[in-house]
């Protein structure tokens, strides 16, 4: 053995099976072309480098090689104990064998391949459960990036992929480059680790990002080459990953995490793996280093009103995160809801949440069951064409994916600024969309917020179809006065004027 190589740990496992076809049948979903699933109630450190071999109940060899351990799952800390080995050298009779059992579970074989002519490996399907192309989850927290997915043997995070994230308070537009260096740093080493080509994601975000900060994000991961399906907040991925394993019926969750000077909450009913979210909110602390608990209780109470539920209706409490230990916070958090005791085990929530959401999107595109996570607005929208007073559109709860029409009169202009503005004070610009009118008309302006909250401004004149407007970043319009207060106008004398007015108002 040269110096340079590392040292392996041998091991010789006899599986509780009879011939090799059984093993096939029985314990084939385990195999994928590039690795396997060893269930052991002594798995190896992750890195560990191994020869394996596993045997029949009488000793009869059926698969013998080299690997890494990818990921390990001691007793208790995935669906079962075990560990991931990736294969780095193996027999011809391990191949034959591996081929059998992924033709059996309808698994794709892995084409040849020349070498790769850069440093990634040539992209292949690899894990069993992710199909042809894997979903990543990816957790954006307020310190670093993390990502993960669920595989066969349980819950896998990438190596490799903890990215800091930067200070976003108040993010500047530069910032924008930061997350993409992230983002593709994070794809790398996922396509690395898993010699799987991945094109999209889903991300869990702190749930105090604004629309803006989200839409930044959603561009820096298409420019990384990945799509998102779904963003949710740390709050819903935190929740996602308490339910997982748990057979909960109906039962109304509410989940804190308070970590970097920031609160993050809300009250989700969950059934089963599904998840809806009923409210949510978010706070900053004056001082970043210390936690205001009767700021937490009062926010708490707040969004315990949004949701319209008491504090007896709440089933569970869940509060996690590195300051959720200050100023007695769990236990004031207990006697807040009358003594009912706290959950503080979910250390690895955000990574297992997100894994837990990217496998039920994958699940559900193979035409099978998986959890759906339903997420609301979290603060007020509201309109303002050309700095008149600022329109509300669609109010804080309201469920995503969301659209909402308003009528609006416009002048005529070559530019025409529509801006939208997030939160009550309306001080937060998620940005502007520009269009033109050559006359005086009355628009009918239709605001959609999808799922993974990207946002789409349309136009509709009488008449006319609807156009998407032009987006076009940062605003030059002025903070908005608030809405004025108007009374609606009691008949309709037929006026043109008049018309357009009682429809705006019922707008």
């Amino acid at each position: 053995m040269s110096a340079e190589e590392p040292k392996k740990v041998s091991l010789r496992i006899r599986l509780p099976f009879q011939t090799e076809s059984e093993f096939v049948e029985r314990y084939g979903a385990n195999i994928a072309t590039n690795g396997i699933f060893i269930a052991t109630r002594q798995p190896k450190p992750t890195g560990t480098h191994v020869s394996f071999e596993l045997v029949l109940n009488d000793g009869g060899r059926l698969m013998r090689g080299d690997g890494v351990v990818l990921e390990s799952f001691a007793e208790g800390q995935g669906p079962r104990t075990g560990m991931w080995v990736k294969f780095l050298k193996i027999d011809p009779k391990t191949k034959v064998l591996i081929e059998q059992a992924l033709t059996f579970h309808g698994m794709p074989l892995s084409p040849p391949v020349a070498p790769p002519r850069t440093s990634i490996p040539a992209p292949r399907p690899s894990a069993p459960g992710l199909g042809a192309e894997g979903v990543l989850g990816i957790a954006w927290g307020t310190h670093k990036a993390r990502a993960s997915l669920m595989v066969a043997g349980g819950h896998v995070r990438i190596t490799g992929a903890d990215t800091e994230t930067a200070d976003w308070a108040v993010p500047p537009r530069e910032e924008h480059a930061r997350w993409l260096e992230v983002l593709t740093s994070i794809h790398i080493a996922a396509e690395q680790q898993l010699e799987q080509t991945l094109k999209r994601a889903v991300l869990s975000v702190p749930s105090t990002f604004t629309l803006r900060e989200r839409r930044w994000l959603i561009e820096a991961a298409e420019a990384a080459g990945l799509t998102l399906l779904q963003v949710v907040n740390d709050a819903s991925s935190l929740a996602l990953a308490f339910a997982h394993g748990r057979g909960l019926a109906r039962k109304r969750v509410l989940v804190l995490e308070i970590d970097g000077g920031q609160c993050g909450l809300a009250v989700v009913q969950i059934t089963d793996d599904d998840l809806s979210v009923v409210a949510s909110g978010a706070l900053g602390f004056p001082q970043p280093d210390h936690v205001e608990i009767q700021q937490v209780l009062s926010a708490v109470q707040s969004t315990l009103d949004a949701a319209r539920v008491t504090m007896i209706s709440v089933d569970e409490v869940v509060c996690v995160g590195e300051q959720a230990s200050q100023a007695d916070v769990q236990a004031r958090l207990s006697a807040f809801f009358a003594g009912r005791p706290v959950h503080t085990e979910l250390s690895s929530g955000h990574s297992l949440g997100v894994a837990l959401l990217a496998q039920a999107w994958s699940a559900r595109e193979r035409g099978k069951t998986g959890a759906f996570v339903a997420e609301v607005v979290m603060a007020p929208l509201s309109i303002s064409v050309q700095g008149k007073p600022a329109s509300r559109v669609l109010d804080r709860g309201t469920r995503l994916p969301a659209e909402k029409t308003i009528n609006v009169s416009v002048e005529p202009s070559e530019t025409i600024e529509i801006g939208l503005f997030e939160g009550d004070t309306r001080k937060l610009c998620v940005g502007v969309w520009r269009a033109a009118a050559e006359r005086r008309i009355d628009w009918a302006l239709t605001v959609r917020i999808a799922s993974e909250r990207a946002i789409a401004l349309y136009a509709t004149a009488p008449g006319g179809k609807k156009v998407e407007l032009s987006f076009d970043g940062e605003t030059s319009l002025p903070v908005p006065p608030p809405p004025v207060s108007m009374t609606p106008v009691p008949t309709d004398q037929g006026g043109n004027f008049l018309s357009g007015l009682k429809k705006w108002l019922r707008g």
